[in-house]
Formats: structure tokens, sequence, C-alpha cells
């Protein structure tokens, strides 16, 4: 969900109006005091031993508040990065947070069938009001601060007056599990999203149900008002991001790009761009006046449940599975912009039944240029023809690839008559520490009637500066006397310490600056392996480094072939080698020693009858 401080009067506690154009960096590790209106280092606040499913920054945007999985609510100072308290009270995982206007108090819901109110200056829990059934999913304060509303898997919106610890209505919807609530600034209407794919609008003073939204196909998991209140977006479990006229119902266009669940939607405080976060990692920012991305972050690892940003929109805090909030300045970043993507498609009347004769779509791409290095920026130029004799319509265009660069991406069409051609064209800043050396992009297809043609394929190679190429090779020793192993025979003896002489080469023409061996061993086997883990440090190019590796099998080892892994990476440049090892054990059992009459004289290098 996505939150932003309450002194923004018409926002829920799910959801926020910002106006922020692109975030700049990278989250990562790191803090730097905070510095409203000018980029800091991103930063990042550990200690939740479970997911991230709420945030919340207090009116002064001082305090960030975040609920996990663990089941705690932590409140955490922003200046400093430095936790102030630990609420404890929930009994299961903590799934929504809400401050109050004032931000003296602090709404929670949670899966242990609890809506609770905290103090926030004591830490101490004021009120709880307790659900029949399931997870409380949204929490959200009416603009005055008098009214709470929560909903969850029970199916009902309770609008409790907290401060008097009573409910005031409980409107049961009939329409299973309510996923998000959002009050309009006005706080005359409320809006909640549900299972049933709908958006349902309601009137808190009466109870009434007003009207409902319809066009998602999965869950609306998200909803949020603009902030003069005359549009809602609802984000749903079907990867889109719909926009609609509150007092009409009338759907104004879809965004697309995410590639899963979109958990949280707002808009920002121009009413024009909007903000998404989704399942598939990503934070997604939206100019609906110009049907363009403004940008995509998508380094996180895992869903992005959470989003919160101060009254003031210049810090944003993200959390997700990785357990972490990360912080992040809003700053206005053009070169991070792209210009030809997800597009928000309009929903006009400009679509008709099947034509007949029917319309030929054919499709052709020009990837510019055909010599890309990292930091380039990178042109699709895409080209759909009409050669077929009735319209296309709504025609669109959806790129995947494994790279998030060039994954998520709308091209939109339209309308295309027979014989007419339309272009759209992609451009994106390939990142400077680029490190693959291929590119992989897949482009789909759709259209209102389903003439569509083939997915286009195409595999973009980047050159780049040339980067160290490592190669090994391995001699097994006798662990006592430094010779071949064994018997002569290549192969390992059981119950016996031999030794691996690892040879690692650089064979590129630029320096390994920071060379590290890694082996592991495979689950199940009897194996000791001394060291596992080695620093070779810098290679030149053609220079070579030994180590000794030290193996001790089990005179139990029941598999005739010893396999471990092999990890050659050089650090700085993230090149790296990955092999598996099988070395042959030997399974026969040893010669046995048989009695003689004869005198033997053995020395180091053979044996000898003598009589």
């Amino acid at each position: 969900m996505i939150i932003v401080s309450p002194t923004l009067r018409h926002l829920s506690s799910a959801f926020l109006w910002i106006s922020l154009l692109v975030v700049s960096g990278i989250f990562g590790e790191g803090w730097a005091p905070n510095s409203y209106g000018a980029p800091t280092p991103p930063r990042t606040l550990n200690g939740h031993q479970g997911e991230i499913f709420g945030l919340a920054f207090d009116p002064s945007g001082q305090i960030i508040a975040s609920g996990s999985g663990d089941q705690s609510i932590r409140l955490w100072d922003v200046e400093t990065g430095r936790l102030q308290t630990v609420l404890k009270g929930h009994t299961a995982p903590v799934r929504t947070l809400a401050f109050s206007p004032k931000g003296n108090f602090l709404a929670s819901g949670g899966s242990d069938k609890t809506t609770r109110i905290w103090d926030v200056q004591t830490g101490k829990e004021t009120v709880s009001f307790t659900s029949v059934f399931g997870n409380i999913r949204a929490v959200a304060f009416s603009p005055d601060g008098e009214i709470l509303a929560s909903t969850g898997d029970g199916g009902s919106l309770r609008l409790l007056n907290w401060k008097a610890k009573k409910e005031l209505k409980a409107m049961k919807s009939g329409f299973g599990i309510i996923y998000a609530v959002a009050f309009s600034p006005s706080g005359s209407t409320l809006a909640t999203g549900s299972s049933d794919t709908h958006v349902h609008i309601w009137d808190p003073s009466s109870g009434q149900q007003q009207t409902v939204f319809s066009g998602h196909t999965k869950a609306v998991l998200s909803v949020a008002f603009s902030p003069d209140g005359s549009l809602l977006a609802s984000g749903s479990a079907d990867g889109t991001i719909r926009l609609w006229e509150v007092q009409t119902g009338r759907e104004r266009g879809v965004l697309l790009g995410h590639s899963g669940d979109v958990n949280a939607v707002g808009f920002m405080a121009n009413g024009i761009h909007v903000i998404s976060a989704g399942s598939d990692g990503t934070v997604r920012f939206w100019d609906s006046s110009t049907s363009r991305s403004l940008g995509i972050l998508s380094n996180f690892k895992g869903p992005v449940w959470a989003l919160a940003l101060t009254h003031n929109e210049a810090l944003m805090a993200i959390g997700g599975r990785d357990r972490t909030v990360h912080l992040q300045t809003a700053t206005i970043t053009p070169a991070q912009t792209s210009s030809g993507a997800s597009p928000v498609i309009p929903r006009d009347a400009d679509v008709g039944p099947p034509p007949v004769p029917p319309p030929h779509a054919e499709a052709d791409v020009l990837i510019q240029p055909h010599e890309l290095n990292p930091g380039d920026e990178l042109t699709v130029d895409l080209r759909v023809s009409n050669t077929g004799k009735g319209p296309l319509y709504r025609f669109l265009a959806k790129t995947s690839s494994s790279h998030p660069v060039l994954d998520g991406r709308t091209l939109y069409f339209g309308k295309i008559p027979a014989g007419q051609s339309k272009s759209e064209i992609l451009k994106v800043n390939i990142p400077k520490d680029m490190t693959t050396d291929e590119i992989p992009l897949d482009i789909q297809f759709e259209e209102y009637n389903g003439f569509v043609p083939p997915p286009l394929k195409a595999l973009i190679t980047l050159s780049g500066p040339p980067r160290p190429r490592l190669a090994y090779n391995y001699q097994i020793l006798d662990n006592g006397t430094g010779q071949s192993v064994g018997n002569g025979d290549g192969r390992i003896q059981k119950g016996e310490a031999v030794d691996l002489l690892l040879t690692i080469k650089n064979v590129g023409v630029v320096p390994a600056m920071d060379t590290w061996v890694e082996l592991t061993n495979q689950e199940g086997q009897h194996l000791d392996i001394r060291p596992h883990v080695i620093r070779f440090g810098q290679l030149e190019p053609n220079d070579t480094k030994q180590a000794r590796i030290s193996f001790t099998v089990w005179p139990d080892y029941p598999k005739q072939a010893l396999g471990f892994g092999l990890l050659i990476k050089e650090k700085t440049q993230n090149v790296f080698l990955n092999e598996k090892v099988d070395l042959v054990v030997d399974i026969l059992p040893p010669q046995p020693i048989i009695a003689t009459n004869k005198i033997v004289m053995v020395t180091q290098d053979h044996a000898s009858l003598l009589s």
C-alpha cells in the first residue's frame, strides 16, 4: 500500500498523491543527514525479521512507521535512522498503517483480526477493535481524524469512532475480501477495492453504496483519489491501473506495464502524474497527460508491498519482501526518464465489431545503434502496417525481457485504418554499470478483436569495454609426497586426504583486480574441503596463481564420483566462471597382501625379490 502523511487530507491509509517527477538514484546501504529538497544517498532501515507490509510517515515527516510480518511496528527517526520504539501487541503479521491527521496516534491492522490504535508519544495501545473473520487489510482516517475506516477478509467496511471506542457502521458488501479503502478529499465519499474485481463507491454518512466501477479482471488491491477528488485510480491483480471519473463512473484510461499484482497506486500532487508499486518488484511513475512512463525503479529483491511519502513529498519510503525500509529523496532527474513506454490507453469510442473483410497486421522493428555500449541510448522503432481491408482497433505492443530496462513497456498505436501504417518509438538509457553482454527482447501484440501479428524477438548485444577472462585447471596430488594421487590411475581413494592444486589464469587483455574462488560441497557428500574460499587478488593479463585445497574423503563415501562446485569470480567487474567438477573415486577394494617366504627389498621407488 502507499501512505502519505495525513496533512494531505484527501489521502487514505492505503494511497497517496505526490508531486515528484522521478526518484533519482539506486536504493542501497548508506545513511546521510536528511536535507529535504536536495538529493541524498539512498538509505536503509534494517531490523524487521519479516516482510514489510505497511509504511506511514507522520505529518512532520520526522517519523516513519513500518509494519511487518514479524508482528511488530517500528517507529524510526528519519533524520538519524535510529529506532525510536517498537510497538508490540499484534499476534500475527501487521498488514496496514495510518497516522492520524495530527500525527499523535497511529492505526494498525493485522492478520490477528484486530484494528489497533497507538499513542505515538507513549507507545501504548489505546484501543483495539476485533473483526469476526480474517486479516485486516486496510485502514484509513477521515480527513478530520474523527472516523477510522477498517476493511479486510470479513467483507465488511467498518467505520469506527475510535475516540469513543465504538463502531458506527458496518457496511457489509457481500463482495468478498476488501483489500483497499480511501476517503475522498472532502470526506464525503469512500472507495473500496474488492476481490470481486470491482471498485465500490460509498456514502460514509448513510452507509449506502452509491455506484460500482467495473473493468478489472482480477481483485482490486489498491485505490486512490486525485487531489481534487474528480478521479480515482485503482490497481489490480490483473497487472493494470485504471483511471475513473468519480461523478460519472466512466473509465478514463488504463496504465499497462506491471507484470504482476499492482499493490499500491496513487496520484501525484499535480493530479496528472501517477505512481504505482507491484509484485514484479518495481515502482513505476506515469504521466497521464502525455501517455508516457516517467521511469521505473526495479532493483528490489522481491515484491514491493508498501510505499509512503512525506507531506512535502521530498522523501519516499519503500518496503517489501526484502524486510528492509528503503528511504530515498525525490528529485527531478530527467536522465532517468524514458520517452516511449507504457502509455495510458484512452478508452474512447474508437472500437467496433470484427470487420468484414478483416484487417491484417504486420510488424517490423528497427533497433539502433547496431553497436551498443553501456551508457548509450537505445532506440526501438516499431512499425505496424495494416495490409488488410478492415481497421485495427486499440492496437498495442508489450515488451518483455529478462532485464528490467526493457521489460514491461507498452507502446500504444490505437486505431490503424486499412492500408495505413503507424510507428512508435521507445528510447531507453542502458545503465553505465551494465554487466551482461546480451539483452533479449520479446514483443507481443494485442488488438481489440484479436487481429495480431506474430511476436517479434530480438537479441541486443553490448560491445562495451574489454573485461578480464578467467580460466583454470587442476591437478590431484598425494597429500604427503606431492606426486600423483593413489595408485597412478587418477582415482581418489576413500578414507584418505588428498590435495587439489588449482591454477587460475587471466586469459583476457585487462587486469582482474579482485579475484576469488569458492568451493562448495554438494548436499549429502561425506567430504571436508579446506579452505573453501580463496582470495587470489589481482591477476594481470596472462598471469597465473595457484593454491592448494585439501580434501578428506570419508571411508563410507558411497558414490563413484566426487562432485563439488567451483566458482571463480572477479568482483569489481562481475566476471565469473561457475563450474561443477567431478573427481573419480576408486570403489575397488585394495589389493590383498599375499604371504611369501621370499626376502623382499622395498625402497621408495621399487620392490625386488632377493631370494
